[in-house]
């Protein structure tokens, strides 16, 4: 929600910001999916995605906090949330490719098909109603504090994820056994 709603917006109410700098906006945010993309993967495959995610969620929270903060003190500038949107953009795409490499960690294999299309639904959801949510957060309380409830969202995010233990998930539970009758016992 940050980068492609709230961060044009307060381009625009804080900067005056033209077509120009929305284009620059938009490259900053994309740019890293370019970039880092398929380094990004390599490196997840060979490491424990749960905790890249958590680490992505904690650098995109601090990466968004950075815009409220400098806002408040009056330091903020255009520059800054293009830096702000590229930080964010790093974030995703690291967040994104690893739970790919998490759902089949935490999902038994006869749910994998339904686990990734509720991910791909919801998704999809979000990407219809958050503009939507986005926008009236921005009429309710101010792009800068739109922008402090979406670090937010990314510590509740990290906290989640913390919480998380892929490897006990995935594996089903036994089921019961009974107690094994011994010969003296049946005969009594």
């Amino acid at each position: 929600m940050t980068t492609t709603l709230v961060f044009p917006l307060l381009a625009v109410t804080e900067f005056d910001a033209g077509a120009r700098d929305m284009g620059f906006l938009a490259a900053a945010t994309w740019l890293p999916w370019l970039l880092i993309r398929l380094p990004a993967e390599v490196w997840i495959d060979r490491g424990d995605a749960r905790r890249i995610m958590i680490r992505a969620d904690l650098w995109s929270a601090a990466v968004t906090a950075s815009v409220p903060v400098a806002w408040a003190f009056g330091h903020l500038t255009l520059a800054h949330v293009f830096a702000a949107a590229l930080g964010v953009g790093f974030g995703s795409v690291f967040f994104r490719t690893a739970y790919a490499s998490l759902v089949p960690q935490v999902v038994a294999k006869d749910d994998l098909e339904q686990a990734n299309s509720r991910l791909v639904g919801t998704e999809s959801a979000m990407q219809i109603a958050g503009p939507g949510v986005g926008g009236a957060l921005v009429a309710l309380v101010g792009a800068a504090y739109t922008v402090v409830l979406d670090s937010i969202s990314f510590l509740v995010s990290a906290m989640c994820l913390a919480r998380m233990r892929p490897g006990a998930m995935s594996r089903p539970t036994p089921p019961a056994r009974e107690p094994m009758l011994t010969s003296a016992a049946s005969a009594g």
